[in-house]
Protein backbone atom coordinates (compact mmCIF):
# COMPACT_ATOMS: atom_id res chain seq x y z
CA UNK A 1 0.00 0.00 0.00
CA UNK A 2 1.19 3.45 -0.90
CA UNK A 3 -0.62 6.49 0.39
CA UNK A 4 -2.96 7.61 3.12
CA UNK A 5 -4.05 5.30 5.90
CA UNK A 6 -6.58 6.91 8.22
CA UNK A 7 -7.16 4.14 10.72
CA UNK A 8 -4.78 5.16 13.48
CA UNK A 9 -1.02 5.13 13.66
CA UNK A 10 -0.38 3.02 16.72
CA UNK A 11 1.72 0.01 15.78
CA UNK A 12 -1.19 -2.47 15.76
CA UNK A 13 -3.13 -0.21 13.38
CA UNK A 14 -0.51 0.22 10.67
CA UNK A 15 -1.26 -1.20 7.23
CA UNK A 16 1.53 -3.77 7.63
CA UNK A 17 -0.32 -5.07 10.70
CA UNK A 18 -3.57 -5.25 8.78
CA UNK A 19 -2.60 -7.50 5.88
CA UNK A 20 -0.31 -5.39 3.68
CA UNK A 21 3.22 -6.67 3.10
CA UNK A 22 4.53 -3.15 2.55
CA UNK A 23 3.32 0.36 3.23
CA UNK A 24 4.73 3.81 2.71
CA UNK A 25 2.79 6.97 3.36
CA UNK A 26 0.71 9.10 5.62
CA UNK A 27 -0.97 7.35 8.54
CA UNK A 28 -3.22 10.06 9.94
CA UNK A 29 -5.43 12.62 8.27
CA UNK A 30 -4.42 15.21 5.70
CA UNK A 31 -1.22 17.19 5.53
CA UNK A 32 0.76 19.74 3.55
CA UNK A 33 1.17 18.36 0.02
CA UNK A 34 4.60 19.94 -0.56
CA UNK A 35 6.22 19.36 2.81
CA UNK A 36 4.34 17.58 5.59
CA UNK A 37 7.22 18.14 8.00
CA UNK A 38 9.39 20.90 9.37
CA UNK A 39 10.85 23.85 7.51
CA UNK A 40 13.66 22.92 5.13
CA UNK A 41 16.69 25.22 4.77
CA UNK A 42 16.02 28.12 2.42
CA UNK A 43 12.24 27.59 2.32
CA UNK A 44 9.31 29.15 4.08
CA UNK A 45 7.76 27.14 6.89
CA UNK A 46 5.12 24.75 5.54
CA UNK A 47 1.53 25.56 6.38
CA UNK A 48 0.04 23.29 9.00
CA UNK A 49 -3.55 22.84 10.10
CA UNK A 50 -2.51 23.67 13.67
CA UNK A 51 0.87 24.73 15.06
CA UNK A 52 3.02 21.66 15.60
CA UNK A 53 0.44 19.37 13.99
CA UNK A 54 2.83 17.10 12.11
CA UNK A 55 1.04 14.09 10.74
CA UNK A 56 2.82 10.76 11.19
CA UNK A 57 4.18 8.81 8.25
CA UNK A 58 5.14 5.17 8.14
CA UNK A 59 7.55 3.10 6.14
CA UNK A 60 6.52 -0.40 7.12
CA UNK A 61 6.59 -0.45 10.91
CA UNK A 62 8.77 2.67 11.22
CA UNK A 63 6.62 5.67 12.14
CA UNK A 64 8.19 9.06 11.45
CA UNK A 65 6.85 12.29 12.94
CA UNK A 66 7.48 14.74 11.47
CA UNK A 67 8.22 13.39 8.01
CA UNK A 68 10.24 16.01 6.14
CA UNK A 69 11.18 14.95 2.61
CA UNK A 70 14.60 16.11 1.45
CA UNK A 71 13.46 16.72 -2.13
CA UNK A 72 12.34 20.36 -2.56
CA UNK A 73 10.21 19.16 -5.51
CA UNK A 74 8.21 16.79 -3.29
CA UNK A 75 4.48 16.65 -3.98
CA UNK A 76 2.50 14.03 -2.09
CA UNK A 77 0.45 12.76 -5.06
CA UNK A 78 3.60 12.20 -7.11
CA UNK A 79 5.39 10.59 -4.16
CA UNK A 80 2.60 8.05 -3.59
CA UNK A 81 2.59 7.22 -7.30
CA UNK A 82 6.38 6.96 -7.52
CA UNK A 83 6.51 4.51 -4.62
CA UNK A 84 3.73 2.37 -6.12
CA UNK A 85 5.43 2.33 -9.53
CA UNK A 86 8.75 1.37 -7.92
CA UNK A 87 7.08 -1.61 -6.27
CA UNK A 88 5.51 -2.67 -9.56
CA UNK A 89 8.81 -2.37 -11.42
CA UNK A 90 10.68 -4.29 -8.75
CA UNK A 91 8.17 -7.10 -8.27
CA UNK A 92 10.10 -10.33 -7.91
CA UNK A 93 7.91 -12.02 -10.54
CA UNK A 94 7.30 -15.08 -8.40
CA UNK A 95 3.92 -15.60 -10.08
CA UNK A 96 2.07 -14.82 -6.86
CA UNK A 97 -0.85 -12.41 -7.11
CA UNK A 98 0.18 -8.81 -6.60
CA UNK A 99 -2.34 -6.46 -5.05
CA UNK A 100 -1.41 -2.81 -4.97
CA UNK A 101 -3.56 -0.30 -3.14
CA UNK A 102 -2.78 3.38 -3.72
CA UNK A 103 -4.76 5.76 -1.51
CA UNK A 104 -4.32 9.36 -2.56
CA UNK A 105 -5.18 12.32 -0.39
CA UNK A 106 -6.11 14.48 -3.39
CA UNK A 107 -8.41 16.21 -3.95
CA UNK A 108 -8.72 16.82 -0.24
CA UNK A 109 -7.97 19.82 1.91
CA UNK A 110 -5.65 21.52 2.09
CA UNK A 111 -6.12 22.60 -1.53
CA UNK A 112 -2.54 22.63 -2.83
CA UNK A 113 -1.20 21.89 -6.29
CA UNK A 114 1.87 22.69 -8.35
CA UNK A 115 1.72 26.19 -9.84
CA UNK A 116 2.01 24.95 -13.43
CA UNK A 117 -1.07 22.75 -12.95
CA UNK A 118 -3.09 25.54 -11.33
CA UNK A 119 -2.22 27.93 -14.15
CA UNK A 120 -3.96 25.65 -16.69
CA UNK A 121 -7.27 26.27 -14.92
CA UNK A 122 -7.06 29.93 -13.84
CA UNK A 123 -9.96 31.90 -15.26
CA UNK A 124 -11.93 28.82 -16.37
CA UNK A 125 -14.37 29.16 -13.46
CA UNK A 126 -15.15 32.86 -13.63
CA UNK A 127 -18.57 32.13 -15.16
CA UNK A 128 -19.43 30.63 -11.78
CA UNK A 129 -20.89 27.46 -10.40
CA UNK A 130 -24.44 28.09 -11.62
CA UNK A 131 -23.36 28.36 -15.27
CA UNK A 132 -20.82 25.54 -14.94
CA UNK A 133 -23.41 23.17 -13.46
CA UNK A 134 -25.85 23.97 -16.26
CA UNK A 135 -23.24 23.50 -18.99
CA UNK A 136 -22.03 20.21 -17.53
CA UNK A 137 -25.59 18.95 -17.22
CA UNK A 138 -26.32 19.89 -20.85
CA UNK A 139 -23.12 18.20 -22.02
CA UNK A 140 -23.90 15.00 -20.10
CA UNK A 141 -27.53 14.80 -21.25
CA UNK A 142 -26.52 15.70 -24.81
CA UNK A 143 -23.97 12.89 -24.92
CA UNK A 144 -26.41 10.38 -23.42
CA UNK A 145 -24.44 9.85 -20.20
CA UNK A 146 -27.44 11.16 -18.26
CA UNK A 147 -30.98 10.42 -19.40
CA UNK A 148 -32.76 13.63 -20.42
CA UNK A 149 -35.62 12.67 -18.08
CA UNK A 150 -33.25 13.36 -15.16
CA UNK A 151 -33.40 16.95 -14.00
CA UNK A 152 -30.50 19.06 -12.82
CA UNK A 153 -30.54 19.07 -9.04
CA UNK A 154 -31.03 22.41 -7.33
CA UNK A 155 -27.97 24.35 -6.21
CA UNK A 156 -26.91 23.54 -2.67
CA UNK A 157 -28.82 26.04 -0.51
CA UNK A 158 -25.61 26.85 1.40
CA UNK A 159 -24.02 28.13 -1.83
CA UNK A 160 -25.07 31.61 -2.88
CA UNK A 161 -26.11 32.43 -6.41
CA UNK A 162 -22.95 33.22 -8.36
CA UNK A 163 -24.32 36.59 -9.43
CA UNK A 164 -24.17 37.75 -5.80
CA UNK A 165 -20.66 36.48 -5.07
CA UNK A 166 -18.27 39.39 -4.49
CA UNK A 167 -14.93 37.53 -4.44
CA UNK A 168 -15.24 35.72 -7.78
CA UNK A 169 -11.48 35.71 -8.48
CA UNK A 170 -10.82 34.01 -5.14
CA UNK A 171 -13.41 31.33 -5.89
CA UNK A 172 -12.00 30.89 -9.39
CA UNK A 173 -8.60 30.22 -7.81
CA UNK A 174 -10.03 27.70 -5.34
CA UNK A 175 -11.79 25.82 -8.13
CA UNK A 176 -8.65 26.00 -10.29
CA UNK A 177 -6.56 24.48 -7.50
CA UNK A 178 -9.11 21.70 -7.01
CA UNK A 179 -9.08 20.99 -10.76
CA UNK A 180 -5.27 21.04 -10.75
CA UNK A 181 -5.22 18.44 -7.96
CA UNK A 182 -7.46 16.13 -9.99
CA UNK A 183 -5.37 16.80 -13.11
CA UNK A 184 -2.22 15.83 -11.19
CA UNK A 185 -3.87 12.55 -10.18
CA UNK A 186 -4.56 11.88 -13.85
CA UNK A 187 -0.97 12.72 -14.74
Amino acid sequence: MSGKWHNGHEVSYLPVDRGFDRHWGLVSGGCNYFNPGVQRPGEVAPALKLDGDYRPWADGHEVVTPYTPEDPGFYITDAFTDRAVDWLRNDDGDEQPFFLYVAYTAPHFPLQAPAEDIEKYRGKYLDGWDTLRSHRYERLTGSGVIDQACQLSPRDPRAPAWAGVKNKAEWDLRMAVHAAMVDRLDQ
